[in-house]
Parts: structure tokens; C-alpha cells; sequence
């Protein structure tokens, strides 16, 4: 639901004359941006109050304990420079770390309604299909930076296959587990 709905407001403002501030020397951030970081923040904290939150625009609260260690990371326009420049290769991300451990994610590409998800020892998913992709011996890394000087690097392995972020977006993404139906 998360990743669909920022689809939806980031294709409804698409190629639109946009704000845009800068968040360090090379980072911007668009006025979408905040508006689905935000729209993503009041709906977690209402249906997972105890839940961390690690995003890429606002300003994040110090990790705690959450109950049972449960921390979303979230980028709500993932390839935001490709999207202020009207470039269609954007989507938005997130995943859910239990304990430190990715264990959730989905990346959803608007432009081409491909929606990724990948659930720890279920695989992935394309649009509800599964995917039939050879084996990877690699992490595919999601990478945040500028946040506040953090350079997060967040990588997930499902079964092999990985949901990757960035200008790119999309190597390998997924459908929406049961996991994400809460969302």
C-alpha cells in the first residue's frame, strides 16, 4: 500500500514544475518528497507507534529499541534527481528491518507498474509473480546518503534475489507479501 500510494503521488506531480531544495552539496529533495515521507510517518505511527522509522528526507529520530526491533527504512522518491529532471526511471522503496535484520521489501516503478517485493525465506515477486532469476552471489545495496551524515548502506539478500534503489531503481524487485499487507 505504502509503495503504491507514493507511485500515485509521485506520477500525479511527474514532469510538473516542482520546488526542489538542496540537502548537501549534490542532494535535493523535492516538495513530493516530503509529502510522501510525511504521509508515510503519520501512517506507521499510527498503525505501529513503537515502530522506528529511517527515511531519506526528514530528519530521523535516534534508532531506539522499538519493540521487538522493528525499523522501517523508507525513500519515498528513490532517483529523485532522474525525477526533478521529467527522467522516468524513479520509484519508491522501503523494507523492514526485525532485530537489524532486512527481512521485507518492496520497490514499485510507477511509470511502468512494476511493483517488486521480496519477503526473507519466501524469494520474490514481480506484479504477484514469482521470480525465476538464476541465483545471485551478490548483496544489491540501498543506499541513503545525506542522511544527516549517516551514508546508510542497507543491503537485503531474499533468497538471493535483491531489491535494488537508486537512479536505477530496479534490478530485481517484488509483490506484496503478507508481510506489507498491514502497509
Amino acid at each position: 500500500e505504502v509503495v503504491l500510494r507514493a507511485g500515485d503521488t509521485q506520477l500525479a506531480h511527474f514532469g510538473a514544475r516542482l520546488a526542489v531544495t538542496k540537502k548537501g552539496p549534490i542532494d535535493i529533495v523535492t516538495e513530493v518528497d516530503i509529502e510522501i515521507e510525511r504521509r508515510f510517518r503519520r501512517l506507521i505511527g499510527e498503525r505501529f507507534p513503537t515502530h522506528a522509522i529511517l527515511a531519506e528526507e526528514l530528519p530521523n529520530q535516534p534508532v531506539r529499541n522499538s519493540a521487538g526491533g522493528y525499523r522501517w527504512v523508507f525513500d519515498p522518491i528513490d532517483g529523485t534527481v532522474n525525477y526533478a529532471h521529467g527522467l522516468p526511471f524513479f520509484c519508491a522503496s522501503l523494507a523492514l528491518e526485525v532485530d537489524g535484520v532486512p527481512s521485507v521489501g518492496a520497490v514499485y516503478d510507477p511509470v511502468r507498474r512494476e511493483l517488486y517485493a521480496a519477503e526473507r525465506g519466501m524469494g520474490a515477486r514481480l506484479n504477484g509473480a514469482p521470480l525465476g532469476a538464476g541465483r545471485l552471489d551478490h548483496h544489491l545495496n540501498y543506499s541513503f546518503e545525506g542522511l544527516e551524515g549517516e551514508g546508510l548502506t542497507l543491503a537485503l539478500d531474499m533468497q538471493g534475489i535483491a531489491i535494488a534503489s537508486g537512479a536505477a531503481c530496479v534490478t530485481k524487485n517484488m509483490a506484496v507479501p503478507p508481510a506489507l499487507a498491514a502497509i
